[in-house]
């Protein structure tokens, strides 16, 4: 819901209608404390509120588990495809210093998964 309000330029972040599906259920909040507050600091500092689709997600998941020798979470497979997209759209450039934050294994959250 928040890159939703960011890009319609509400204030507020509205609930979900329903519970969303998707690999990150850890944000998966349907309206998440504090959103406004959010919403402002994005705007306030020109930031980007980005989406990614399941697709991104596991293929972020694979591209740094190959290359890193890291499983991520979903939670941080998000990340990684967020930051693809914002260097592809020169939002970030290549040689800048990016630090992302993966807080969870993917040990628990991939199993049986290729």
């Amino acid at each position: 819901p928040v890159v939703s309000a960011f890009d319609n330029g509400e204030k507020e972040v509205k609930a979900w209608p329903r519970w969303p599906e998707t690999s990150a259920v850890g944000l998966a909040v349907p309206r998440p404390p504090g959103g406004s507050q959010l919403l402002n600091l994005l705007r306030e500092t020109k930031g980007r509120a980005i989406a990614v689709t399941e697709q991104e997600i596991k293929e972020a998941v694979n591209t740094v588990a190959r290359s890193e020798g890291i499983l991520l979470s979903p939670e941080g497979g998000v990340a990684f495809a967020a930051l693809k997209i914002l260097t592809e759209e020169g939002w970030i450039r290549r040689g800048e210093r990016v630090v992302i934050i993966n807080t969870a294994s993917g040990m628990l959250c991939h199993r049986g998964e290729r």
